[in-house]
């Protein structure tokens, strides 16, 4: 099963969910809206 995933994507994932914790326990709305611009950009890098 573990070969199907790509870890660097794996990293990438766990990398945004962390941050977009972070970033929501400091801001509200516009933290969500960065949450949300880092995940784009990671899945589109």
């Amino acid at each position: 099963m573990v070969d199907y995933f790509d870890t660097e994507t794996l990293n990438k994932a766990l990398g945004a969910l962390v941050l977009c914790r972070e970033i929501k326990s400091y801001y509200t709305d516009s933290g969500l809206v960065s949450c949300l611009n880092i995940i784009f950009s990671l899945t589109v890098d």
